[in-house]
């Protein structure tokens, strides 16, 4: 038990420095979130990686993505998410659990994004966090995030995204050194065809130096496409494979980590009743 709580508690420490809400993770080397996604694309998860992407979504969409991390006994990670369209804008819904028994965090997100004409998309998110380690009081958190697209073609695209840009802790014991750090991630994407995506992302993480992360996206069918990531820094990797059956949307995802092992997930969602 304590070897467990210990492993448990170095492991969640990484993701939790990094997993501050719906989309804002490690776990994006697993659900390959970008600041930009290909605008070829009308059924897309992208919004978790930057909520302005949720600008161009016309329908509803609702789904589920559900990881096993670093395949470490215990340690899972769920993100039930859900969006619609309301009157010009889009608003997205996001409830996560990251972690076990022992230590976990769960947040609670509320997203809306917007176009502004042609050339530009923003969003901006809100959440709430609980962070419990077995034995210590939870500590509690809320933080906003913004998002950023700007349309310099019909092919090329740059996005901004600012995780937990202002951030509050909300814990009885009330430690104002205590914060989750922000994020800061800006690229630019490029549909070098119909079938072909290439992304490029700087990522900054409070603490930690810029990285730099590549994502290769080709579809190989018209239902079936097949998505590739690197991480300069972590050298770490991951690929998904896409798969668009009827009214719903698979997508499975492997990611590698070169110290911490591998991580798998799934995630399914619909822009349709079922």
């Amino acid at each position: 038990m304590k070897t467990t709580f210990i492993l448990s508690v170095i492991i969640l420490n990484v993701h939790f420095n990094c997993f501050s809400q719906l989309g804002n993770s490690e776990s994006e080397s697993t659900l390959q979130m970008m600041s930009t996604e290909s605008h070829n694309v009308d059924h897309s998860t992208s919004f978790i990686g930057n909520q302005a992407l949720a600008a161009k979504m016309e329908k509803p969409i609702y789904g589920v993505f559900s990881e096993r991390k670093y395949i470490f006994d215990g340690i899972n990670n769920v993100i039930l998410f859900g969006g619609l369209p309301v009157f010009r804008n889009y608003v997205t819904a996001g409830l996560n659990f990251s972690g076990n028994e022992l230590c976990n965090q769960t947040s609670i997100s509320l997203g809306i994004s917007k176009k502004l004409g042609v050339k530009m998309d923003i969003g901006l998110r809100f959440n709430y966090f609980i962070e419990h380690f077995s034995g210590y009081e939870s500590n509690n958190f809320i933080s906003a995030d913004a998002g950023f697209v700007f349309h310099l073609s019909s092919t090329v695209h740059l996005g901004l995204q600012i995780d937990n840009a202002c951030t509050a802790f909300l814990s009885k014991s009330g430690n104002p050194e205590v914060k989750i750090p922000y994020r800061c991630k800006w690229g630019l994407g490029y549909d070098v065809s119909d079938q072909f995506f290439i992304g490029i992302d700087f990522v900054k993480d409070e603490n930690f130096k810029i990285n730099l992360v590549t994502l290769l996206k080709y579809q190989l069918k018209k239902k079936i496409s097949i998505k590739y990531t690197v991480s300069a820094i972590q050298m770490s990797n991951a690929i998904g494979i896409e798969w668009l059956q009827k009214k719903i949307h698979f997508q499975f995802v492997c990611a590698h980590h070169p110290q911490l092992g591998i991580s798998a997930g799934v995630i399914i969602c619909s822009n349709q009743i079922l």
